[in-house]
């Protein structure tokens, strides 16, 4: 884990972050800050999990996004105190406009 890593877990925050900004709608009375937190917190704890199931323990991609769906879902249910729905709306979400950046990078990065 080096520079690269903290790099994209900033990125992967501000993407997400950004997500939660426009979908906030879905919560009842969540301040911004509130917000904030629980998406740092949600990727503190996401992010490395991910990392070190493809890197490090070579899980195949599916399923490390299925640990971490259910990771974050968790997290966002107990955080914000939402319903489980919710938590895996919020976690689709995020996790797919995270995933078509994503792709779009490496996609043209590779041309």
């Amino acid at each position: 884990m080096g520079l690269t890593f903290v790099l994209l877990m900033v990125a992967n925050l501000l993407i997400e972050l950004s997500v939660l900004m426009v979908v906030r709608g879905l919560w009842k009375d969540q301040r911004i800050g509130r917000l904030l937190l629980t998406c740092v917190t949600v990727n503190l704890v996401s992010y490395p999990l991910a990392y070190l199931c493809i890197e490090k323990d070579g899980l195949p991609y599916g399923a490390t996004e299925a640990l971490v769906f259910l990771t974050e879902g968790m997290l966002y249910c107990l955080t914000l105190d939402c319903q489980i729905k919710t938590a895996a709306q919020i976690t689709t979400m995020t996790n797919t406009v995270s995933l078509l950046c994503s792709l779009l990078v490496t996609s043209g990065l590779a041309n």
